[in-house]
């Protein structure tokens, strides 16, 4: 008989009492792999999950038109919140495969992907690789990929050479070269947390090996494989996140310094469920620990490693990783299945090198022979071969759901079996590596005071420098002068900072209305040193409180702007355009502020109406690594070079205003136009989009 359970369900569904919820309540409890320790459950709310999803969606443009196919599990972040919950939120078509059809024959996403014209899709770097191993030239060229707008790398570290392959691999499948984006997240922020821009090929960086291991800093350069490591860019952090990278002792760093990398923003986790201990590891002074190591350039992410992971040997850094790349391109090795890791000895009171690699071969000379590559490529990289080098079956090594690697459980289980001791010279080689890794460990610790240090002396000279300038800057009679006296106070201050200006372009010499991107605090001191003609710098209304700073900047001309009241906005507009009209250029940052996080903020309007009103030329200018100088919430000033790009000025007839345009269509497009070419030459994201 057919039982009809509807209303019996309705009945049970009418009795159940409604549990209200609040955004911070918690949706579900998202299980980190376990890849490098003990699964731990992150508590996501649904304000965390939502700010994840809109954040991704609006860094990748998604709409309803969009078709999402996806193999991925849905007990795995990506494919459940990425993929599943995503496409639910912005109304995407979903295609979802089983993962072991994919496994089986990787072929099928492609098809899958063809078939749907499919827009969007995510999946770990060995799913690329998979489909380099089973689909050929020939096969590619049957295939068409042209619908597809974004093809997700996330997950698991980022193989510059899976990236560059495939992107030459499918190319005559029509694929988008710009389309495979390599994203960086984890379970703590949700699912995502940096993403490049769109429509940008992968950025991969040359650096050297030696600089990296031996001093954490990511040198670039263009040399013979071997002596250079190559990184992907994860690009910038999401709409309302950031991103910084610190020290041992917890000091930011500089651009192109390796360190702890470090988060905070909606997306972020409020700790680890039932484990107190963990979350207070988690959560430094408001920022999130990802356990990963990395560098900053241009303002772009690039992860460099596992912290737990790190090698110490021979006073080098050595990271697993791409170690691991080389050796599983060797003939004989399967690729993807090679761990690299090092393991306590307590005879030597150092890390062992140890390599486990599977292989299918199993006749002895075969054997010797890919132990002695193997050998012998360590040699090429590191200068030392690895202390021991064990050849395995296939699917000996442990992986996670996702296909990655359990370093860490890999290296448990190899440590307990039984470990082969070197007994020659035991004395000598405890009394060395002993010797380096106290030496590694006092090098680290004198690094950071000596930063701090370093941090506070510049001040010291600033202030003194400021304090020797100061009559000449505010007694002088003409402006000209004060002006001079100015920038000679900025010009010490960035010679003690060790800071180095570059300047191009050329200064007008008729009054013009100059804009200019804003990065940090310390934007007008390079503006100050690098514009050698008075101007009216514009400044937040806030400054003009304190009485002392603003008789200093009252000689100096600084006109002050009330950024949130409307009607002393205006007022402060009009008081800019009279300064103008007596023949005195005008600086201002039109952003109003800016954000911790790489991109450029809607402009205000204000310049621009003062431009047209005045038959100003507008000369945008554009400051490049001022950000990683002076960050917002640390004081401590870094060395590093600082670029003022003064643009071609837009003439304010190419507005159309004598062409019948009213003022404030002319100054929509002066805006418009001034934005794009500081956006065009500044390579940061464009923020105005989400």
């Amino acid at each position: 008989d057919v039982v009809d359970v509807r209303k019996d369900l309705l009945t049970s569904f009418a009795k159940e009492r409604r549990v209200p919820l609040g955004e911070q309540d918690t949706a579900f409890i998202q299980y980190t792999s376990g890849s490098t320790g003990n699964p731990k459950g992150v508590k996501l709310s649904h304000a965390n999950i939502l700010a994840n999803i809109r954040a991704m969606g609006a860094t990748l443009q998604a709409s309803p038109k969009d078709i999402f196919v996806s193999w991925l599990p849905l007990y795995h972040d990506m494919g459940l919140i990425g993929a599943w919950l995503g496409s639910m939120y912005y109304g995407c078509t979903f295609i979802v495969m089983s993962p072991f059809s994919f496994l089986s024959r990787p072929r099928i996403w492609l098809e899958t992907l063809q078939k749907f014209s499919g827009t969007l899709t995510a999946a770990p770097n060995f799913a690329y690789e998979l489909c380099l191993k089973h689909i050929s030239k020939e096969e590619a060229e049957s295939l068409d990929l042209s619908s597809i707008r974004v093809m997700c790398n996330g997950a698991e570290p980022v193989n510059a050479g899976t990236v560059s392959r495939f992107n030459e691999r499918f190319k005559i499948s029509r694929l988008d070269p710009n389309a495979l984006l390599p994203v960086y997240g984890l379970a703590e922020s949700t699912v995502g947390l940096a993403f490049p821009q769109l429509g940008t090929a992968a950025r991969i960086d040359s650096i050297s090996r030696e600089e990296l291991e031996r001093n954490a800093i990511a040198k670039p350069i263009d040399s013979k494989k071997g002596e250079t490591i190559e990184f992907v860019s994860s690009g910038y952090p999401l709409p309302g996140h950031e991103i910084r990278v610190v020290d041992e002792v917890g000091h930011e760093m500089a651009e192109r310094n390796e360190g702890r990398i470090q988060f905070r923003g909606p997306s972020s986790t409020s700790g680890y469920m039932n484990q107190p201990i963990e979350t207070r590891k988690l959560i430094q002074n408001g920022w999130l620990e990802t356990g990963d190591l990395g560098y900053i350039a241009d303002g772009q992410l690039f992860v460099t490693g596992r912290i737990k992971d790190l090698i110490k040997r021979a006073g080098r850094n050595v990271h697993p990783e791409d170690l691991e790349m080389i050796i599983g391109d060797l003939s004989g090795v399967r690729k993807g299945c090679v761990v690299v890791f090092g393991s306590n000895d307590p005879l030597l009171g150092t890390e062992r090198l140890v390599v486990i690699a599977e292989t299918r071969e199993n006749r002895l000379d075969e054997l010797d022979k890919i132990e002695r590559t193997i050998s012998g490529k360590f040699f090429d990289v590191l200068g030392a071969a690895p202390d021991q080098i064990k050849l395995v079956r296939p699917h000996t090594l442990l992986k996670t759901s996702s296909g990655k690697l359990r370093r860490s459980a890999c290296k448990k289980m190899y440590e307990q079996g039984e470990i082969d001791k070197s007994p020659t010279q035991l004395k000598f080689q405890i009394f060395v590596f002993a010797t380096k890794a106290l030496g590694s460990r006092m090098k680290s610790v004198i690094n950071a005071n000596v930063a701090s240090a370093r941090g506070l002396l510049i001040w010291l000279c600033v202030i003194a420098s400021a304090t020797l300038l100061w009559p000449f800057v505010v007694f002088l009679p003409s402006i000209k002068l004060r002006w001079g006296a100015a920038r000679c106070a900025a010009k010490m201050t960035l010679w003690f900072a060790g800071v180095k200006l570059k300047t191009t372009g050329v200064q007008l010499g008729t009054p013009s209305i100059y804009v200019a991107n804003h990065a940090s605090y310390s934007d007008v001191v390079y503006l100050l040193a690098a514009i050698p003609d008075p101007v009216a710098f514009v400044a937040k209304a806030e400054l003009s409180q304190n009485l002392a700073i603003k008789f200093t900047l009252d000689r100096l001309g600084v006109i002050y702007v009330e950024r949130y009241e409307l009607a002393a906005s205006i007022q402060a507009a009009r008081q800019t355009t009279e300064v103008a009209k007596k023949g005195m250029s005008v600086l201002s940052f039109p952003e109003g502020t800016f954000t911790r996080a790489p991109g450029v903020l809607p402009f205000h309007m204000g310049p621009f109406l003062t431009a047209v009103e005045c038959q100003y030329p507008v000369v945008p200018i554009v400051l490049s690594g001022s950000r990683s100088i002076l960050h917002p919430d640390n004081w401590v000033i870094r060395p590093g070079v600082v670029t003022v790009d003064i643009l071609d000025p837009i003439d304010v007839s190419s507005a159309h205003h004598n062409n019948g345009a009213t003022k404030w269509e002319a100054a929509l497009d002066l805006r418009s136009k001034a934005r794009t070419a500081i956006l065009n030459r500044c390579g940061e994201p464009d923020l105005a989009l989400t």
